[in-house]
């Protein structure tokens, strides 16, 4: 049986998490984004949404101002939440998918 899940909800505290194209497409097709996010400071999260399963994703949030860093995985299906300080800078979020495919997002806080 499932359980209820809070989704937090996206205010206007959050600060959206820009994702790039992870490659140069061949067709003038718009880009499929397979991930969508944003960061909840005052809840310390980044909040990703996967519009499509992914599997086990691999993800790196990296402080470019102090280069402190986490890292580790998570289910790429659905919505995933990342705890972590939201210390300002410029931040770089990396995810790996199982295909070997990266996603870079960037924010700053």
């Amino acid at each position: 049986a499932a359980s209820p899940t809070m989704i937090p909800e996206k205010g206007s505290d959050t600060i959206q998490i820009n994702f790039e194209d992870p490659g140069i497409q061949d067709n003038r097709a718009p880009a499929y984004q397979i991930v969508e996010g944003y960061v909840d400071p005052i809840a310390g999260l980044a909040i990703l949404y996967f519009t499509s399963p992914c599997g086990n994703v691999q993800f790196q949030l990296e402080n470019l101002n102090d280069s402190s860093f986490l890292s580790g995985s998570i289910v790429g299906t659905g919505l995933a939440m990342i705890p972590f300080s939201c210390s300002s800078g410029q931040w770089r979020l990396t995810l790996t998918l199982s295909s070997g495919d990266e996603y870079i997002g960037e924010f700053t806080i």
